[in-house]
This record gives C-alpha cells, sequence and structure tokens, in this order.
C-alpha cells in the first residue's frame, strides 16, 4: 500500500505545475514512463544528494523545495552555481556523459526529490526524443548560465587588477 507522500509524488507526475522545468516539457505518457524508473524521497534540509568529482549515478528530478548547487573554486572557496528549484533535473552532465560530477546539491530546505538510475535515465532519453531534446535545452541554458558567471567573474577580477 502507497504511503500518502509516495502518492502525491505520482501525481506530480501525471500533471503539469506550470514549473517550466523539464516535468513540464513531457508528454503525459513520456511523465509516467518517468515514473516507471524513478524513486521518490524526501530529505531534509541540508541533505547531500551528490558531491564534486561523485561517480555519475543518476538523474536527480526536484519535485519540491530548492537545491543549492556548489563548486569549489581552485582557491578553495565555495561557490554558488544556482539555486534549483521544482521541475529541475540536476547531475545530468555527469549522467549524459559518465563523468564525475562537476558540483555538490545540498537540499536547503525539506525537499521532495525523484532519483532515476543513471542507465535508466538514459535508454528513457533513447526512447523519448521529447525528453532527450528537454535535456539538451537544459544542458545549454545551464552552460549558457556558467558563461554569464565567468563573464561577471571576470570584470570583477579585472576591477581588482587596475
Amino acid at each position: 500500500m502507497a504511503t500518502p507522500a509516495v502518492l502525491e509524488l505520482k501525481e506530480y507526475y501525471m500533471g503539469c505545475t506550470d514549473c517550466g522545468g523539464f516535468l513540464c516539457g513531457l508528454s503525459p505518457e513520456a511523465r509516467k514512463a518517468l515514473t516507471a524508473i524513478t524513486y521518490t524521497t524526501s530529505y531534509p534540509e541540508g541533505a547531500v544528494l551528490f558531491s564534486e568529482e561523485d561517480a555519475a549515478r543518476g538523474a536527480f528530478i526536484v519535485l519540491k523545495g530548492r537545491v543549492k548547487i556548489t563548486m569549489n573554486s581552485a582557491e578553495g572557496k565555495t561557490v554558488i552555481l544556482r539555486i534549483a528549484k521544482s521541475g529541475d533535473v540536476l547531475g545530468l552532465h555527469a549522467v549524459v556523459t559518465g563523468e564525475p560530477c562537476q558540483a555538490t546539491a545540498e537540499t536547503l530546505e525539506f525537499s521532495q526529490i525523484a532519483f532515476a538510475k543513471r542507465e535508466a535515465f538514459l535508454n528513457f532519453l533513447r526512447e523519448r526524443p521529447e525528453a532527450s531534446l528537454l535535456v539538451a535545452k537544459q544542458l545549454g541554458s545551464d552552460y549558457r548560465m556558467a558563461c554569464e558567471q565567468v563573464r561577471a567573474w571576470g570584470c570583477c577580477i579585472l576591477r581588482r587588477e587596475n
């Protein structure tokens, strides 16, 4: 028998919450297929989903809550890259490339997260071209944000040198 929390998460997949994220871009059939390969879990504030240099275990989908994405600088300082919200998929670069994670993901509040193992998620993408396009779109968006941050940091560095 399903618990209310699991039932709530399954129902989340079936409809779009207008978050503009990955889930909203999927057809109802694709959301149902994704539901079949995911495990849903609730995490308290401060839980680490994955860390920089971890092996690519799978994709994490934020259903509810917020997740801080950070990276360590060459000087050992922690840099916040972004705050992920409901509908965002985390760990995509590592899942798609098979390379280690490039960042750390930590919950900022009580969060509900769906997890799909790497091979299951890759198979899902192979079978669902619409999902592959959404992943490409998110990876492109992540790249654009990284470029914007490099530009902003470059300006700060140049100002300090002058």
